[in-house]
């Protein structure tokens, strides 16, 4: 988990100064149906680039509540499908699970956002071409766009590492397994969608 927190820190510190606030405040400000002066503009857009600054801080503390929130999640449907497993051995194989994925995921986007210069921070996810919804129209409704960004080599990639590790650490099935992490992460991605659509 340490490592995997560092790694992230460590990958924002590098990929933030790369994100266009301008262009994302500008985007959210129209998304809303808003309208704000220049000064208005050049207000929301100093206050954005000065929070910006604490992201690696933020992370540093946002990242360890989320991986151990996850494995609480992996660890409640173990227990449904009736795995005698423990939390501790839930959250080893829940980060050992997302541990190659993840690492070369920001590794790639550290590295090909210094080609592409800067970009809106909803095209962060697209910098590295691994996910459905780099490859949709900007013009596709936001619950498709927010749904397929979740369906991505990685993920893929580290949901069959979970399956593979839920299905040895808890002495379940491969069937059981699969249940144990895909319902999450089909709930995840029905949720994304709906706030999309709520919000757009």
């Amino acid at each position: 988990m340490v490592i995997l927190v560092l790694l992230g820190v460590g990958a924002q510190a590098i990929i933030m100064p790369h994100v266009d606030t301008e262009a994302t405040i500008r985007a959210r400000i129209e998304q809303q149906g808003r309208e704000l002066s220049e000064a208005q503009m050049d207000t929301a857009i100093e206050q954005a680039e000065k929070f910006s600054k604490f992201g690696p801080i933020i992370g540093l503390v946002v990242a360890p509540i989320a991986w151990v929130i996850m494995a609480a999640v992996f660890f409640i449907m173990l227990k449904l499908v009736s795995s005698d497993t423990d939390y501790t051995r839930t959250l080893s194989t829940t980060l050992h699970g997302y541990w190659p994925a993840t690492v070369v995921q920001l590794i790639l986007t550290a590295i090909l956002i210094q080609r592409v210069g800067k970009v809106p921070q909803n095209e962060l996810t697209n910098v590295v071409k691994a996910n459905l919804g780099a490859f949709l129209s900007p013009d596709s409704p936001a619950w498709l766009t927010a749904a397929a960004g979740t369906i991505s080599v990685f993920n893929i990639w580290a949901v069959i590492l979970l399956i593979m590790g839920f299905a040895a650490v808890g002495k379940i099935s491969r069937g059981k397994a699969a249940t144990v992490v895909l319902v999450p992460w089909g709930v995840w991605i029905i949720a994304k969608a709906a706030l999309a659509a709520v919000f757009a």
